[in-house]
């Protein structure tokens, strides 16, 4: 083959090689891994994230969103070790420990959560609620009532629309036996947050367990 005609293939290919090895950097699998997450598809960043980590194990985001999206798709004991190496890497606490507390409370590990994380303060509201609602879980599951609603308190201050704790309200409600208080709540809460599947869930929950309305949960 002729110098020539090699030297323009050089020049055709060239360009599309880096396009190749531009869509393996580790930056651009971390963007992808994004916008599956943003289209709630956690089976496809989880991929795109363990690829990039490939490249570079130390990329402490994606450590967090590893963790993150594993805890959303019940892998809760391999979030924790993602979430805790990302940690290691000084990713933004108040991103991490919210995650990393749920990620406890869901291995049933309460008091572990209550000793490494009941004394933190963070920044964000939205933190502060995130992890106050988890802590006044573990409280509750250990029949810490009184701390329980003081952490609840605290969550619904910060935020006072944060759906989670507002749940978590409506069910310490319904465990004192108060369904039609815990309903109302529970009303409100999907009234405030129509796509929110876990308010849906939870007042279904309501209505087929309290005073007989299975009829109603199933419509």
């Amino acid at each position: 083959m002729k110098l020539n005609t090699l030297a323009a293939i050089a020049t055709v290919l060239a360009p599309l090689l880096l396009t190749a090895c531009g869509a393996q950097r580790p930056e651009t699998l971390l963007s992808a891994a994004k916008e599956s997450l943003a289209k709630n598809d956690a089976k496809v960043a989880i991929i795109q994230i363990k690829n990039a980590l490939q490249a570079n194990p130390n990329l402490a985001e994606a450590r967090y969103l590893l963790g993150a999206a594993l805890l959303d798709t019940g892998n809760v004991a391999a979030a924790e070790l993602e979430l805790r190496k990302a940690q290691s890497l000084n990713f933004s606490p108040d991103l991490v420990i919210p995650k990393l507390a749920a990620s406890l409370l869901a291995q049933g590990k309460p008091k572990k959560l209550l000793e490494e994380f009941s004394a933190v303060r963070l920044g964000a509201p939205a933190s502060v609620a995130d992890l106050q609602t988890s802590i006044a879980y573990a409280n509750a599951y250990l029949g810490n009532t009184e701390a329980s609603e003081s952490a609840l308190k605290l969550a619904l201050a910060a935020g006072p629309k944060f759906v989670p704790a507002l749940i978590a309200q409506a069910r310490f409600r319904a465990a004192r036996a108060d369904f039609d208080g815990a309903l109302a709540e529970a009303n409100a809460i999907v009234e405030q947050d129509p796509k929110n599947v876990e308010g849906w869930k939870f007042r279904g929950d309501l209505q087929l367990y309290s005073k007989g309305s299975a009829g109603q949960a199933l419509r």
